[in-house]
């Protein structure tokens, strides 16, 4: 399986700008730059559209801790996102937390 790269919405921003201003076709864009052309339109319509790139954002969702009486012991690190919720000890490796949060 081909591995992809990750790019910033402000990335993502500059290769669309860079092939509206090169006067080619997206597919041709995409063949030279080395992209996905399927994928290339999901993201241009989702900058279009104002939707994060990432569902599953791209973006940082905000993060509280949770009030409570009893505080958890072996838990201190909670990820919430609408009805999912993701608990972790705070000794968690933020290198794959990281790219636990870039593969959803």
């Amino acid at each position: 399986m081909a591995h992809h790269k990750y790019r910033s919405r402000a990335e993502w921003q500059a290769l669309i700008d860079r092939q509206s201003q090169s006067g080619l076709g997206v597919i041709e864009f995409c063949k030279q730059h080395g992209l996905v052309p399927k994928y290339f339109y999901r993201k241009r319509s989702q900058l279009r559209d104002g939707k994060a790139l990432v569902p599953a954002g791209g973006s940082f969702v905000r993060v509280s801790p949770e009030s409570s009486l009893e505080p958890a012991t072996d838990v201190n690190l909670v990820l919430q996102y609408r009805e999912c919720q993701v608990q972790l000890p705070l000794a968690t490796d933020p290198a794959w937390l990281s790219q636990l949060l870039r593969s959803l």
